[in-house]
């Protein structure tokens, strides 16, 4: 048991992360950091433009404070806005469809019992399919506004390996 804890710390203690550079966005006054890694994609928007470029970063030059993309390199002062996916909003609209769908097909099958098919089953169905799309578009993305409340750092959390001897 010694032996192959001994071999697991040898391991897995002495390899290099490769997540060593990091993007992170702080807000001020805050400790709470978004943190974005070499080898993650970023959707970010430059300083007087209003296009949305995406590009997943391959490394970042901390002195010279430059981020490389795969097609182009862009300096961390000349963003404005970086957004973020939410991954809850689509689900969530894809359920108010789904809801919406097995309203429609109750109150279809409803029909052959002798319930009647009106004007409020459709509006409840079209509710819950309008509420379903603004959910999905309205709260697609979070914005990280660069500026006032928020800036852009880069982080280099490379550990110096300590030289043992003379």
């Amino acid at each position: 048991m010694k032996v192959w804890f001994l071999f697991l710390l040898v391991t897995f203690g002495v390899t290099v992360c490769s997540a060593q550079k990091v993007l992170q966005i702080e807000r001020f006054g805050s400790a709470k950091t978004k943190k974005i890694f070499i080898g993650e994609e970023i959707n970010y928007r430059l300083k007087g433009d209003k296009t949305w470029y995406t590009g997943v970063i391959q490394d970042l030059l901390i002195d010279e404070e430059i981020i490389l993309l795969q097609e182009r390199y862009l300096r961390i002062n000349d963003i404005e806005i970086i957004r973020e996916r939410k991954t809850w909003s689509k689900p969530m609209g894809r359920q108010l469809y789904n809801f919406a769908g097995g309203w429609l097909l109750f109150s279809a099958g409803g029909t052959l019992v002798g319930w009647e098919f009106g004007w409020d089953t459709v509006i409840v169905a079209g509710s819950a399919v309008l509420t379903g799309f603004l959910i999905q578009k309205i709260f697609k993305y979070k914005k990280y506004k660069i500026g006032k409340k928020r800036r852009l750092r880069m982080l280099d959390l490379t550990m110096i390996n300590p030289s043992f001897g003379p």
